[in-house]
């Protein structure tokens, strides 16, 4: 499954493509070769063996977000390969997802997700997205961290993580909740919490 397979069945989690992105690409368009595909081995054997509510512990979410609820599961997409556990959060929702993919996969995923939170009719809007690449978690990391700015063609709040280790993904999202302070504790507070998931992937 590529990654517009799984913007497009992912909707229902956030009912817009705010955060989660909605990668169009077809095999017509720019880059449509680069988006990465799960293997269906993969995705057959891990689903068994990775519970995504045992990414994280509540305690550990509840260290980054004071009065978090605790994680439940999310099986609504879990016919799609991907396993969701979600966190609600004073004034949001955090979300962790896990799923099979190519190795390597990790920028192109991360770019997939926020292509739907940027104006497409905005020249240069992309370009304006700070991608941030973190050593020493699972094999690849990288990060995102943006306030919405529609003069800018952001158009909502992102902070998001990707994390790969071997042909497993886990990507971690929310928005205002991290985004409304400075940015560089939500760099680290995403850190913190990418590091903990690497961890048990």
């Amino acid at each position: 499954m590529n990654s517009f397979t799984r913007c497009t069945v992912l909707t229902v989690l956030l009912g817009s493509c705010t955060l989660i992105g909605c990668s169009q690409n077809n095999s017509g368009s720019a880059g449509a070769g680069s988006s990465p595909a799960t293997s269906e081995q993969a995705r057959d054997t891990g689903s068994a063996a990775v519970d995504p509510c045992g990414l994280l512990t509540n305690a550990e979410v509840r260290d980054v977000f004071k009065g978090a609820a605790a994680g439940e599961r999310d099986r609504s997409v879990d016919k799609y390969g991907i396993l969701s556990c979600v966190w609600d959060i004073p004034s949001d929702r955090l979300i962790v997802q896990t799923f099979a993919a190519k190795p390597g996969a990790v920028a192109d995923e991360l770019r997939s997700r926020v292509q739907g939170s940027i104006d497409p009719m905005l020249i240069g809007a992309a370009d304006r997205i700070r991608y941030q690449s973190i050593a020493g978690i699972g094999d690849q990391a990288m990060m995102v961290v943006e306030k919405a700015n529609p003069e800018l063609g952001i158009l909502a709040d992102m902070a998001l993580l990707a994390t790969q280790r071997g042909d497993r993904m886990a990507i971690l999202f929310t928005g205002t909740s991290l985004v409304s302070g400075d940015r560089d504790s939500a760099l680290k507070a995403l850190e913190t919490l990418g590091s903990d998931i690497a961890q048990r992937l």
